[in-house]
This record gives structure tokens, sequence and C-alpha cells, in this order.
């Protein structure tokens, strides 16, 4: 009964132990994705800093019409800082449907929010969509 007992204390004890370990493991993880998510952030913005056609975007975003072309929206507003793919509105498996371009100006300016232009591509390369936030603000 004793060695029960004692096998049944080493046992809980041992479970106790791995379920502790789990969660430090679990907040490493965690933290290290943050910290992770920190440094993109920081080198996607420090690439970013200052664009020098920042006013070619500005001038040409209104330009860029639903139907056109990458190459065409290249050739007004030229290469975007970056691209993500583009998921349907839907919570649970989403499909891919396209692309957003995004062209950013960073550093923002005091009291200022967000200065981006984003246009959304179809999965044939053609504009669904353009926004724009902060200009002419």
């Amino acid at each position: 009964m004793k060695n029960r007992l004692y096998l049944l204390v080493i046992l809980l004890t041992s479970l106790i132990l791995i379920g502790v370990g789990v969660v430090q493991l679990k907040r490493e993880a965690r933290r290290g994705e943050m910290e992770r998510q920190r440094v993109l952030h920081e080198r996607v913005y420090r690439e970013v800093v200052v664009r020098e056609d920042w006013e070619t975007i500005v001038d040409g975003y209104g330009d860029v019409e639903v139907g056109m072309s990458e190459d065409e929206v290249e050739g007004i507003l030229g290469e975007p800082d970056q691209v993500h793919e583009l998921y349907e509105p839907v919570v649970k498996k989403a499909k891919v449907i396209g692309e957003s371009w995004f062209y950013m100006k960073w550093p923002r300016e005091e009291g200022r929010g967000d200065v981006e232009v984003v246009v959304r591509f179809d999965l044939d390369g053609k504009v669904m969509k353009v926004d724009a936030w902060g200009i002419g603000e």
C-alpha cells in the first residue's frame, strides 16, 4: 500500500512538474513570437523610412482604376513596400482571393496617423479596390 501511495505521489509530482514546464515553454514561445513580431515590425518600417517617390503615389493613386493590371499599377505607383495575400472575408478556412499591395509613408508626421495606399488585386492580377488613408488630411 505504501509503495502504491509513494508511486502515486511521484506520478502526481511528475505531472505537476511537466505541467509547469509546459506553461513555461508556452510563455517563452509567446515571448519569442512577440519579439519576432517587434523585430519584423521595426525592420519593415526601417526599410520603408523615406519614400522619395511619395508625391508620385499621392498624385497617382487616384488614377488607379478597377480592372487595371499589376503592371499598370506598378507603372503608376511604382513598386509596393509590402505585398500580402488577400483572403476572402470568411472567418473559418478563408481562401486566398488575391493580393494587397501596400504603399506607406514612414515615419509618420507628428500628430498624424498612418499614411498609406492599399491596392487590392484578384487572382487574375486585376485591381479590385484602391484605398487611401491619411492623404489630404
